[in-house]
């Protein structure tokens, strides 16, 4: 019980699930943005660092994408955290800071949401935007699977069929996470690294069919040759 006294709570209105900010996140993001609430301090806090002393306020934290990648679990990755943070960020959720300890996320509005009070009655100072969420919602993943598919182009092997690959790109990330079409590039580069550039599947070709092959469920590596001996006599008995 002292220990939960010691590490405090965080209050999760109902209304949070009409705002724009959790109907535009993904799966992944919704994870992301309970978890930064759980990891924002409760209270000021203060410690040494260097020789000097450091604060943070409520709403505060000094952390990292890695950090905050292992404290939200299982298949959040990096990319996932980052992803996140920028589309916090014009929520107007938090703000971010880097400092030489790390990175500082502060949650905005953290006072009106937090606060003791049952029914807090002041508005917040920027408040999570309104309106049509599903117009809203459309236009940013369409800017984010942009985003995404040029980091997957840039990580494929072979620089051809651009337009067709980039079109279809998208399209594959509603149905596969990113982590997963990134495995499945890694995969086949791995396995033609030593191919001639013109056996190669062009992106287009890959984006299209190619890739199932190397999906997760999909995929099986090749067995390694064992090397071969030479010697037509190793099969005879040393007498």
């Amino acid at each position: 019980m002292s220990d939960n006294k010691e590490k405090g709570f965080v209050k999760i209105y109902r209304s949070l699930l009409d705002k724009a900010i959790w109907q535009c996140s993904t799966p992944e993001q919704k994870v992301i943005l309970i978890t930064l609430l759980m990891m924002a301090s409760h209270k000021d806090n203060e410690w040494e660092w260097q020789g000097r002393q450091h604060k943070i306020k409520p709403g505060q934290m000094i952390t990292s994408a890695k950090s905050i990648a292992e404290k939200a679990g299982k298949n959040i990755s990096r990319q996932n955290i980052r992803s996140a943070i920028a589309k916090f960020k014009k929520y107007g959720f938090l703000t971010t800071e880097s400092t030489k300890q790390g990175m500082l996320i502060t949650i905005d509005n953290w006072d009106f949401y937090q606060s003791k009070e049952d029914n807090p009655t002041k508005k917040p100072t920027n408040a999570q935007p309104t309106g049509n969420h599903y117009q809203e919602c459309k236009a940013l993943k369409k800017k984010e699977y942009v985003q995404m598919a040029e980091q997957l182009w840039s990580i494929y092997p072979k620089k051809k069929g651009k337009a067709k690959a980039m079109a279809n790109i998208p399209k594959l990330l509603k149905q596969f996470s990113y982590e997963e079409l990134e495995r499945a590039i890694t995969r086949y580069r791995e396995e033609t690294k030593n191919t001639d550039t013109q056996y190669i599947k062009q992106g287009d070709t890959f984006f299209n069919t190619g890739y199932v092959d190397y999906l997760d469920a999909n995929y099986q590596e090749a067995d390694k040759e064992e090397p071969q001996d030479n010697d037509p006599y190793s099969h005879l008995e040393i007498l």
